[in-house]
């Protein structure tokens, strides 16, 4: 717990802040005990101001976007989580069809600003729940279609508290990856390069690729995939074809629509969770010989 001090530190670097505070009311799995703070900055002057307190006062931090791949434990955590889900603001340059995002918008709001102007890229990908800065981190995408593929450049926040401006060929990318999960740096805003195309064009693609979301994805609170594809090997088949879909664990369940989103039920605990991954895990390991790579993060 953090003093009396201490809170009254950060509550002047950040407006909006909330001390302990338990994550699952956070996060899109629902589950996830208390940390010390938690903590939503307005803009880029707060961000590196609770950022520079937290260090000069010895607190750990977590930097969140809209917390939908995240696994939180059930225990209290001393910890302050930053999240960047107020950071807001898209300008379009239609002239040069680029559009400038802060990082706590999310992709749909892009593709919702974007369908406006005819500018295209963002129809595939715009049903992922997570914010710009937290999908540019992980290369996020679905239906064949990634983040990274109409990424321009991107401005961060430095482990060293600096601003700076990286291309996208610099973030070396990857599948569900990216440099920034090694650097630290922190996604403020980023720059897209997007291509024309008709508005009903877009838009009905858009209501292609969330009517097979729909029959295809659990709508149960979950963390979204929990593996990552085994080179062109879906995870889901392989938990499937394992014999695991449906599997309870507490509160938590593998999905009987999607093998590959462990669900909450009702009550769900981090420890069940996890316990499922393991099981999931240990049985496509044995029948089939293959490593599955978690995609959730963990929190600790």
């Amino acid at each position: 717990m953090l003093s009396l001090e201490t809170r009254d530190i950060l509550q002047k670097s950040c407006q909006e802040i909330l001390f302990d505070i338990q994550m699952k009311f956070f996060t899109t799995l629902k589950i996830g005990g208390c940390v010390s703070a938690l903590a939503f900055p307005k803009n880029v002057r707060e961000l590196m101001k609770v950022l520079n307190e937290t260090k000069k006062l010895g607190i750990r931090t977590k930097v969140v976007g809209n917390c939908s791949n995240l696994l939180f434990p059930d225990e209290n955590l001393d910890i302050c989580v930053i999240s960047t889900t107020k950071l807001k603001g898209i300008e379009t340059n239609l002239a040069q069809r680029r559009m400038t995002v802060m990082a706590g918008e999310t992709i749909g709001e892009c593709f919702g600003e974007a369908v406006k102007y005819g500018l295209s890229g963002f129809e595939r990908i715009a049903g992922i729940p997570g914010t710009i800065g937290a999908s540019i981190r992980g290369n996020a995408g679905c239906f064949g279609a990634e983040i990274a593929d109409i990424l321009h450049s991107i401005k961060v926040v430095t482990s060293v508290g600096t601003i700076k401006k990286i291309g996208a060929d610099e973030l070396e990318f990857g599948y569900r990856s990216s440099v920034l999960q090694r650097s630290g740096d922190i996604v403020i805003s980023a720059e897209f390069e997007l291509g024309r195309a008709d508005s009903k064009t877009m838009i009905e693609t858009l209501k292609a690729c969330a009517a097979k979301r729909k029959i295809s994805q659990p709508t149960q609170p979950s963390a979204g995939c929990v593996f990552k594809k085994f080179g062109e090997i879906s995870a889901g088949m392989l938990i499937d074809e394992a014999g695991m879909k449906g599997v309870k664990i507490g509160g938590c369940a593998i999905s009987s629509v999607h093998a590959n989103f462990i669900v909450n039920v009702g009550n769900g605990r981090a420890e069940d969770f996890k316990a499922l991954v393991e099981l999931a895990r240990t049985n496509v390991k044995s029948q089939f010989g293959i490593d599955l790579e978690r995609e959730v993060e963990y929190i600790s």
